[in-house]
C-alpha cells in the first residue's frame, strides 16, 4: 500500500470521527465532513501556491479530501503513526510538539480503530479472492 493510500484511508477515517461522513456537518467555525476550519483553506491553498479552494469547499466531500490531502501530505513525517496524523489534522502543527490531552487521547483512538477496522476488511477481501 503506497503512503498516499494510507492516508486516504486516514482522512476517510478523519471523516467519520469528525462528522459521522456528513458534508453537510457544521459546528461553530468547522464545517463539512472533515470540519474544516477557514485557516484550514488557507494554508491547503498557501502550500498549492493558489487560491484553489473557498470556504465553500469545505462543503463538498471531495474537495475538503483534497485540501486535506495537501495539509496533512505536507506537515506529516514519513514515520508518523496514524495517531499523530489524526492529531496534526485535529490540532495543527503547533500543537505536535505539545503534551497531547486526553480529548485528542481519544480522539485519536477513535480514527485508529475504524483505519485498524477498514484495513481489516481490506486484508478479508483479498483473502477471499
Amino acid at each position: 500500500m503506497t503512503n498516499s493510500a494510507l492516508l486516504s484511508i486516514i482522512i476517510t477515517a478523519i471523516g467519520m470521527v469528525e462528522s459521522g461522513g456528513d458534508p453537510k456537518a457544521v459546528n461553530g467555525k468547522c464545517v463539512g465532513i472533515l470540519q474544516l476550519e477557514p485557516i484550514y483553506v488557507a494554508d491547503a491553498n498557501r502550500l498549492v501556491g493558489k487560491a484553489k479552494w473557498t470556504g465553500m469547499d469545505r462543503y463538498s466531500a471531495k474537495q475538503s479530501r483534497a485540501m486535506a490531502a495537501v495539509v496533512l501530505g505536507h506537515y506529516a513525517k514519513p514515520e508518523w503513526t496514524v495517531k499523530q496524523v489524526a492529531r496534526l489534522h485535529k490540532c495543527g502543527i503547533r500543537a505536535m510538539n505539545k503534551p497531547e490531552t486526553e480529548s485528542e487521547k481519544d480522539y485519536c483512538q477513535r480514527v485508529y480503530n475504524i483505519v485498524q477496522d477498514m484495513l481489516n476488511d481490506m486484508i478479508e477481501q483479498e483473502m477471499e479472492e
